[in-house]
């Protein structure tokens, strides 16, 4: 494949109906309220679907001149940028070991030495 093509999406399942963005927050149950008890934000939804969340990004479809994604789309987009794969293990990044930090340390004092700053 040419680097210039992009991979086609697979299709979300038969039974699973496609969602526009702007209609996820409304639409979707599971998803998390924000701390104050309101519903996500629209535009939080399209920069999953257009920046994405760690590299990755939500998969969407156009149809009929919207941006659509399904239910299964943003179930592995949450499993995937929450470091799980399991439906009732949601979790955050991983800590760094001490060793870790130490060898992060001494890097960025060489870099910054060489750097002469």
């Amino acid at each position: 494949m040419d680097a210039n093509q992009q991979q086609p999406t697979p299709a979300p399942e038969y039974d699973q109906q496609l969602i526009r963005l702007c209609d996820v927050p409304h639409r979707v149950r599971w998803l998390p309220q924000r701390r104050n008890g309101k519903k996500l934000s629209i535009s939080t939804v399209f920069r999953w679907a257009t920046r994405g969340v760690q590299g990755r990004k939500l998969q969407t479809v156009r149809f009929g001149g919207a941006m659509c994604t399904c239910e299964s789309w943003l179930w592995e987009f949450a499993s995937a940028t929450s470091g799980s794969a399991s439906p009732g293990h949601l979790q955050g990044p991983a800590e760094r070991t001490m060793a870790q930090r130490r060898r992060s340390v001494q890097l960025a004092k060489a870099t910054l030495d060489k750097a002469g700053i």
